[in-house]
């Protein structure tokens, strides 16, 4: 079965626009974004942008097989594409982060998706 989760962070002011150039980024390399979810046994990912009261936060929801695996596998990544992520995180992400716990409640996948 399938593991979830869902990492939240608070954007530094003024990061957005970035944060959508790494976007469109993305979108263009797709393949290559692709095969970094293969090697991660990573089934979906997808990216959330949530502006608040306290400042702007990019989410990243990620189903994997083993969420463990697939965090090691980025971490020890040398994928251009993985890279370029860790240094925007390095480049977007806020210092300060708001304590918080983000506790999955349930998950159900149509077991006939493509």
């Amino acid at each position: 079965m399938a593991e979830t989760t869902l990492f939240r962070y608070r954007l530094k002011p003024g990061r957005i626009e970035r944060l959508r150039e790494w976007v469109e980024e993305v979108d263009s390399r797709r393949d290559e974004a692709i095969e970094t979810l293969q090697d991660e046994s990573v089934f979906s990912e997808a990216a959330f942008l949530n502006s608040t009261e306290d400042g702007d936060y990019v989410m990243f929801y990620m189903e994997a097989e083993d969420l463990e695996t697939a965090h090691d596998v980025f971490e020890s990544s040398q994928h251009d594409l993985d890279l370029e992520f860790k240094q925007l995180l390095g480049d977007i992400v806020a210092e300060d982060q708001p304590e918080q716990s983000i506790e999955p409640l349930y998950h159900l996948a149509n077991p006939d998706r493509p």
